[in-house]
């Protein structure tokens, strides 16, 4: 580029020369050239140093003219350069401008390739309305939503699509996708704004159904019914008495505890009791006695035996009532008093029975042990010289038994032999019951208490001491439950449980004298007053 500008540069000199001398000039061909020569030293620096340019510079007389010719033009000489310097750039800025256009060239070019209705994304052209890859915007990053799906606006925006199958959007704030989880939410429960409201109760939500998280204190959920919340008040429902289905049977429930209830009154002298399924059995201890019966829901009274003297102890098998008439033997009778009274086995002064669907065992105030069939046949004596054996039980391969007087606790296999001492000093021994292990057995002399030991003998256990009288005892498989004739009151223990942990279950009986269990109460007899009572337990 400089090259031609001093070109240009020459050739106004030549003509600004021309000009000067006109047609009829005297100045030669070589004055000409000898004035032109000092624009090419001007024009190259290596025109100094040449040996031609001595002759060139004895052109005096013009050699100061080209200069000064080129100095008028000279002014344009720059401006020529300054002239292609605005253009000339414009071939180092080429490659700029194309650096600018460069980059942008592929996606302007591939653009241009797509339709309007597409998109470049990753070098390929995409629907404007594909939520994956983000719909119109310009990025290409897929619309998301939280717990939802996605979908493209008429607009072009993305959009929230649905919701996944346990989520909500309940603030209908798109940008915050499916906010609620309408399985567990009992704001928004199965649906938005579905609000749970259980009474008495912290509400829940579970698999989007309302339900009750806890109860509030003092309330039970009984009837598991969550529209009526924890709708059971246990400190005095008779029907949920402390926890739910714990029925009082007709009681009273005070502070969560049942009261007892009366399932028959008016008989005098109310003694030995028993009971199955469906009914308690007693006899009265006095001359003439009887041997009756009740539902144990209470109702009325059924004799199964009249004109009995001085009926004692009374036990059940699966078909048959038992009893001990002091006065004449042994009596059996069908439960339901189709069949009997049938002596089984004539004698004096019988005191107590038990029986199961296989043996019926028997003791007498002479100090004999007996066993027989349950109908009474192949009566045997298997243990005699006892000092006024009290209560007997049987647990089908041994008999047990406490002595009155002579205050022995024993036991003899079934078929007879050798008898064990279980326990000595026991005197005024009252009741007796075994379980799998163990024998437990009251007293009324030797300190009024309740004992356990081992059925084989030994390890001897004060388990509730100084208890007046208990002659009433019985046991399930947690508890051993026991009367206090004299003190009116029925209890329970543990049976492997710390001694003396005794808790009154009823107080104010009177003279409660016998118990029996079956799987939801206790039952006992008030002597006394003639009652036969039922307690939930």
């Amino acid at each position: 580029m400089k090259n031609r500008a001093l070109q240009k540069s020459f050739l106004l000199t030549v003509l600004a020369l021309g000009a000067a001398t006109g047609c009829g000039g005297q100045a030669s061909s070589s004055s000409l050239f000898a004035e032109v020569e000092p624009s090419d030293a001007s024009v190259d620096s290596d025109a100094e140093d040449s040996p031609g340019s001595e002759p060139d510079a004895e052109l005096a007389p013009d050699a100061p003219d080209a200069p000064e010719a080129e100095a008028e033009v000279g002014p344009d000489a720059p401006d020529a350069p300054e002239a292609e310097a605005e253009v000339g750039p414009d071939a180092p800025d080429a490659p700029e401008a194309e650096a600018e256009v460069g980059p942008d060239a592929p996606e302007a070019e591939a653009e241009a390739g797509c339709p309007e209705t597409s998109k470049l994304c990753s070098g390929q052209c995409v629907d404007l309305h594909a939520p994956a890859t983000g719909c119109a915007a310009v990025a290409c990053a897929p619309c998301s939503f939280p717990n939802g799906t996605a979908t493209c606006s008429p607009a072009g925006t993305c959009a929230l699509a649905a919701c996944l199958p346990e989520f909500g959007d309940c603030d209908k704030d798109g940008t915050s996708g499916c906010e609620v989880n309408i399985l567990s939410d009992p704001w928004n429960c199965g649906t938005c704004g579905n609000v749970c409201v259980i009474p008495h109760a912290s509400a829940a939500c579970v698999s989007g159904k309302c339900a009750i998280g806890f109860c509030n204190a003092g309330f039970l959920d009984c009837d598991l019914n969550p529209a009526n919340g924890c709708e059971t008040t246990p400190t005095s429902d008779g029907k949920n008495c402390g926890a739910c289905g714990h029925d009082c049977f007709g009681g009273t429930c005070t502070n969560g505890k049942c009261g007892p209830v009366v399932i028959a009154s008016g008989q005098p002298e109310a003694w030995s009791i028993a009971v199955d399924d469906t009914h308690a059995y007693w006899t009265t201890w006095v001359n003439p006695g009887v041997v009756r019966r009740v539902p144990i829901t209470g109702g009325a009274v059924q004799d199964l035996a009249t004109g009995q003297k001085i009926t004692n102890g009374i036990a059940l098998n699966s078909t048959h009532v038992y009893w001990a008439s002091e006065g004449s033997g042994v009596y059996r009778s069908t439960k339901d008093g189709s069949s009997g009274p049938v002596l089984l086995w004539p004698g004096t002064q019988p005191i107590a029975v038990s029986a199961t669907d296989s043996v019926l065992v028997w003791d007498t105030w002479d100090g004999a042990i007996w066993r027989a069939n349950p109908d009474g046949t192949a009566a045997t004596k298997v243990a005699a010289g006892n000092q006024n054996p009290n209560r007997i039980v049987t647990d089908g391969t041994d008999i047990y038994w406490v002595n009155w007087t002579g205050g022995q606790v024993r036991s003899v296999p079934l078929g007879g032999g050798f008898v064990t001492e279980i326990a000595t000093g026991q005197s005024g021994g009252l009741s007796v019951a075994v379980d799998g292990t163990h024998v437990f057995w009251t007293t009324e002399w030797a300190g009024s208490n309740v004992m356990r030991a081992n059925k084989g003998g030994g390890q001897l256990t004060v388990m509730a001491g100084s208890q007046n009288k208990p002659i009433a005892l019985a046991l399930d498989s947690t508890h051993v439950y026991f009367a206090s004739s004299n003190g009116g009151t029925v209890r329970r223990m543990l049976k492997d449980g710390p001694p003396q942990n005794i808790e009154t279950i009823a107080s104010g009986q009177g003279t409660p004298v016998f118990m029996a269990l079956d799987a939801t109460s206790v039952y006992w007899s008030n002597q006394k007053s003639g009652t036969i009572m039922r307690l939930a337990k």
